[in-house]
């Protein structure tokens, strides 16, 4: 089978999923994982779409396929987690949600449902430091968007482009800082600032 052709389902299960088609998600994604049985997402997503209907156990079927095609995936320890916290297996969920974030350190929800399964299992300094970076991160999160949104419509303002690199810069997204430096330096020559961080050792 064409891997191609279970992304390409993947893709029509994810459009299903948003509009709230869920059976037809479900028979898309799986035929998706029929054909490819090995990219982690297909399966991540097919674990989020059974843990939306409360099927724990074939939700974590799913992510468990997911973790066995990547065990680096991201996504589906933070599915586990979301899953465990769901049924109050709070310690089980603090457990799948460490192995997420330590892979994905910008995994706004993971931080946020890490945060108050710590607070259940009366761990309120381990909860609160969370709860704290999820704020920070959603706080960013917020701000990118915004900045991409005004982008659209000033695509040529340098200062726009140069606050997005230093918000990359903050969010040790070092790639995506130095290219949004680049821009704003493409579009303002005398840009000082986005020279001397651009200058920074990386």
């Amino acid at each position: 089978a064409d891997p191609g052709h279970g992304l390409a389902h993947n893709a029509l299960g994810m459009l299903y999923f948003r509009q709230g088609e869920y059976e037809q998600a479900a028979a898309a994604y799986t035929r998706a994982v029929q054909l490819d049985s090995a990219q982690a997402e297909i399966w991540c997503n097919l674990g989020e779409l059974y843990a939306n209907q409360n099927d724990f156990s074939r939700a974590e079927a799913a992510y468990r396929r997911a973790l066995a095609a990547d065990s680096a995936a991201a996504e589906a320890w933070d599915g586990l987690g979301g899953l465990y916290a769901k049924q109050q297996r709070y310690a089980e969920a603090i457990e799948m949600l460490e192995r997420a974030v330590a892979l994905d350190s910008l995994n706004t929800r993971a931080c946020f449902l890490l945060g108050n399964a710590y607070l259940k299992t009366k761990e309120p300094q381990q909860g609160r430091r969370w709860l704290a970076v999820f704020s920070r991160l959603e706080a960013q999160d917020r701000m990118i968007a915004s900045l991409k949104h005004s982008l659209l419509s000033h695509p040529d303002n340098a200062r726009l482009h140069y606050s997005l690199g230093v918000l990359y810069g903050q969010r040790q997204q070092f790639a995506e800082a130095k290219l949004k430096y680049e821009q704003a330096i493409a579009r303002d020559a005398a840009f000082a600032a986005a020279y001397h961080n651009l200058a920074r050792p990386w």
